[in-house]
């Protein structure tokens, strides 16, 4: 936290990019901000990135629905929970109004976003106006238990309604996330091929349960030979 009360969250790539993959609202949107800081020397795999970013949001429709129906529930749960950060509301206001707006905004996500809509329009809601005043405390506590429980029940309910058979993978995000990550690590290694690394350097790659094992004298060897494929 800086002292003018701004966070800053700091991630690896490697974990970041197998969040892409889990589809979570929190980690994909983050492909869509207007506001962005890039480093130049990865300024091309990060534009890739981007141009592929609905590809990216659209990775897995069944986990995406689970994770907005469950964002809901989550938040239905803090709602009247008085952790320390938001006790004074809940004294104040005998509710959150906060995560109220949090239910309504995953609502109203997951109905453009089983409509068909751009991950970019479904990240904009409707109602805006009426939703700051929600998370002002427009609402009394009995109304805003009321309603919250409801807009999270028609969360799961469409949920339901639209989860397919099986679990439908774009590979074609896949393949740009893993190509963006394995050029990233290899750049950075290139920089940092002297001392400073382990002769064998390994991560663990969750989404295909394995661990990949990267050898010093391998990628000497590999940067030596002619480039990999590497497609857009």
């Amino acid at each position: 936290m800086l002292e003018n009360d701004e966070h800053i969250d700091v991630k690896d790539i490697r974990p970041m990019f197998e969040n892409y993959k889990k589809q979570n609202i929190n980690f994909v949107e983050t492909l869509f901000t207007k506001y962005m800081i890039i480093n130049p020397k990865y300024k091309d795999l990060v534009d890739l990135l981007l141009k592929n970013r609905e590809e990216i949001a659209h990775l897995n429709y069944n986990q995406a629905l689970k994770c907005m129906s469950g964002m809901s529930m989550e938040k239905l749960k803090a709602l009247k929970h008085p952790y320390p950060a938001t006790k004074d509301k809940i004294d104040k206001f005998g509710y959150d109004p906060k995560q109220l707006n949090h239910i309504l905004r995953i609502n109203n996500f997951i109905k453009k976003y089983t409509d068909g809509k751009s991950y970019a329009e479904c990240l904009i809601p409707d109602n805006r106006g009426w939703l700051i005043q929600i998370k002002k405390g427009l609402l009394p506590e009995l109304e805003a238990k009321i309603l919250a429980t409801e807009m999270d029940a028609n969360t799961r309910y469409i949920k339901d309604c639209n989860m397919k058979a099986n679990d439908e993978i774009n590979q074609k995000a896949i393949d740009v996330l893993d190509n963006v990550k394995y050029e990233l690590l290899k750049r950075k290694f290139q920089e940092d091929i002297g001392e400073k690394i382990p002769m064998k350097y390994s991560f663990y790659d969750e989404y295909h349960n394995r661990i990949i094992i990267l050898d010093k004298e391998k990628i000497k060897e590999q940067l030596k030979a002619d480039e990999v494929a590497f497609e857009e």
